[in-house]
């Protein structure tokens, strides 16, 4: 039987006794709560607790590979030239792991050099001798007329577009475009070009390079290089090691040859890492060409107001992903359990996680991208593995609002696990800077009507809040009218009056005060940590609080819900949202999941049980992230369940481990652990 999760049998702040973590409950009165002010109660359901299955691998399958962060906290590397040498340290450690596939790559009889010739009627007859092979390959003041490798014949155009991009970051070919987008249109149309087409940019680079009479503009030119070897790498049938060896031995240019000992690291270290997703932003650009770090910053819930103002910064390289960006993150804020927290791309009215694999270059990218680079990026996509055969279902047309773009990365909690009652995640518990982070998230969210509390809530929530900003309860501050001036502080926005100074607009206000100051009162001697750890007992207790929700199709898998959804996984599992009105459609608890998967544009999740099961197919390019996170919350949740069993009999411990071991083994169905937990 469902119960709503604001009832006050189960969720008042009653007298309970001490906890062991010294954890204090509030103790608040529901008598003077009757009033409703003329507004109907927000209807949410309450999600029970859950029995944890053992669908959660091994712990090593779920954990980031941290060798270079910590490599990179032991030696603190200051530029950019020290954070490529411990990349490059680390590549040459595993050197004996699988390379990137390179089977696409173009025979090395096709790396023939085209034969260029002076002159129009040379060219036009193939008459006259050609260029040999240095000239080929030495500075041009002017445009090729064709491409530079014969198997590129077929893409002149390019060939010759390519070169006029370099020639104009160069400094050589005047432009109206800043260097920074000649840039991203090299790197752009070299991501979705065959091999052979990125041989060529770097041979083009090479050539302009290659005996240029001008010293500063040859150095844009290695600027470019650079740039280059952090999107993509070359083939092995070109020698651009070679030329760069040489330019070392021969350059009288200080700065070119720095640049040319970090082209050495790279070559390794693209080959390695393999090539980026989009063209790298003008930040990207410009930190390159000063062989400097790049200064990223990122925002977090403000401790002061209902915004995300907070901001940190951190120094970060052109390969840093977001997994090593989080650790980075969570090594600045002092946080000692870094699991539970996330990087997002978020604008002032929405946030979305972030895949940990992805470049944060790439996602600052995403957000700059042209409608040219939009639709050339889908049609890459779109040329993977078409769906031939299968007959388009046909759905109704609905007027999807214009998608905002985002504008800066957040830094908030992913993972909102349990921080009271018998299932506390100890971790967060005993870390006072996680809980302020978890409660900033919270208290942002309440009051900008991301979380909606019933109106019972709303007075206990404000006197928390007013007891961690201001403290004790002091008659001469805290009276009537003292808190008139700021109840856009106190409670959630869409309670605030459109005319907070008419007669009835200011009599639900002095209400609402009055309420808040009575409660505040009762809360004298708690501490701003406690008073944050009530706040959050209150929230966990919301079927969506620490939800991410992501935007899917159902097609028509569910007839009478709408096509477009949005799946939430949250705490409590995982559950069908309705973007227009926030209505919670279909839930389903951990326990009812038996596997979940995902392609390149699906997420699957099978849910029932042994005897009967039901397959979703959703339709997102999120999948990847989606997976990441139901794994990441059944691994801590049995691992919780687990930690509370150390005070149960020998005998029920020994099943559940017996159970846990099982975990590692693929084939397992998953229901010992649940059997045992549920004894």
């Amino acid at each position: 039987a469902r119960q709503s999760v604001y009832t006050h049998k189960s969720a008042s702040m009653g007298a309970m006794p001490q906890l062991k973590d010294d954890f204090k409950k509030a103790e608040f009165s529901d008598s003077d709560d009757d009033t409703d002010f003329g507004r109907k109660p927000v209807l949410t359901k309450r999600q029970s607790l859950v029995n944890m299955t053992t669908r959660a691998d091994d712990p090593v399958d779920m954990q980031q590979d941290l060798s270079f962060y910590l490599a990179m906290k032991e030696r603190n590397p200051k530029s950019l030239a020290s954070m490529l040498e411990l990349r490059y340290e680390l590549v040459r450690q595993e050197e004996g792991k699988e390379r990137p596939d390179s089977d696409d790559e173009l025979p090395p009889e096709g790396y023939r050099l085209t034969k260029h010739r002076k002159g129009f009627w040379n060219r036009l007859l193939r008459i006259g001798n050609a260029h040999d092979n240095d000239k080929l390959l030495s500075f041009k003041k002017s445009l090729i007329r064709k491409s530079l490798l014969k198997a590129n014949r077929a893409h002149d155009y390019q060939a010759i577009q390519t070169f006029k991009n370099i020639m104009s970051f160069m400094g050589d070919r005047p432009s109206s475009k800043n260097p920074a987008g000649h840039a991203r249109k090299i790197i752009r149309n070299a991501l979705r070009s065959p091999v052979g087409l990125r041989d060529e940019v770097y041979l083009q680079i090479c050539k302009q390079t290659n005996c240029h009479p001008n010293q500063r503009h040859a150095l844009e030119g290695w600027n470019l290089m650079l740039i280059c070897l952090h999107s993509f790498p070359p083939s092995k049938n070109i020698k651009i090691a070679d030329y760069i060896r040489k330019a070392l031995e021969l350059s009288t240019s200080r700065d070119i040859k720095a640049r040319a000992q970090i082209a050495l690291l790279l070559l390794d270290v693209i080959e390695q890492i393999g090539e980026r997703k989009l063209p790298p932003p003008e930040i990207e650009v410009s930190a390159i060409s000063r062989l400097e770090l790049i200064e990223l910053s990122v925002r977090l819930p403000d401790s002061k107001t209902n915004t995300n103002n907070a901001c940190l910064n951190i120094a970060v390289d052109p390969f840093t992903t977001v997994a090593e960006a989080e650790q980075m993150l969570c090594d600045r804020i002092g946080l000692e359990f870094s699991p539970a927290f996330g990087l997002y791309e978020a604008n002032d009215s929405s946030h979305e996680l972030l895949d940990s694999s992805r470049r944060v270059m790439d996602v600052m990218s995403g957000w700059t991208l042209t409608k040219g680079e939009e639709d050339i990026l889908a049609e890459k996509l779109s040329s993977k593995k078409k769906e031939s055969s299968r007959k388009k279902i046909p759905t109704k047309k609905t007027t999807q609002k214009k998608k905002v773009p985002y504008k800066y990365l957040l830094f908030q909690t992913k993972l909102a696990l349990s921080t009271g009652g018998k299932d506390a995640f100890r971790e967060l518990v005993n870390d006072p800077k996680a809980i302020n982070l978890l409660y900033n998230q919270a208290k942002r969210d309440v009051m900008m009507g991301i979380l909606e509390p019933e109106l019972s809530d709303v007075p206990k929530l404000a006197a928390l809040k007013l007891q961690v900003d201001e403290g004790d309860h002091v008659s001469e501050f805290h009276h009537k009218g003292s808190l008139m001036n700021k109840m856009k502080e106190y409670i959630p926005i869409s309670l605030i009056p459109k005319n907070p100074k008419s007669k009835n607009g200011a009599v639900l206000l002095r209400t609402y005060e009055q309420k808040i100051l009575h409660k505040h009162a009762k809360l004298k001697g708690f501490t701003a940590h406690s008073a944050k750890r009530n706040f959050l007992d209150y929230v966990e207790k919301w079927s969506t609080y620490g939800a991410n929700l992501f935007a899917i199709q159902q097609r028509r898998q569910f007839k009478s819900y709408p096509e477009d959804l949005n799946l939430g996984i949250g705490p409590s599992g995982v559950f069908l949202h309705n973007p227009e009105d926030g209505e919670v459609l279909d839930t389903f608890s951990y326990k009812d999941v038996v596997t979940w998967g995902y392609s390149e544009r699906r997420f699957i999740l099978v849910v029932g049980d042994v005897v009967q099961q039901k397959k979703l197919v959703f339709h997102t390019s999120k999948g990847a992230v989606m997976r990441q996170l139901i794994h990441a919350y059944i691994y801590y949740k049995v691992k919780s369940k687990m930690t509370s069993q150390d005070s149960q009999p020998a005998s029920l411990r020994a099943g559940v481990a017996s159970a846990t071991a099982d975990t590692r083994n693929p084939t397992y169905v998953g229901t010992r652990l649940s059997s045992a937990l549920t004894r």
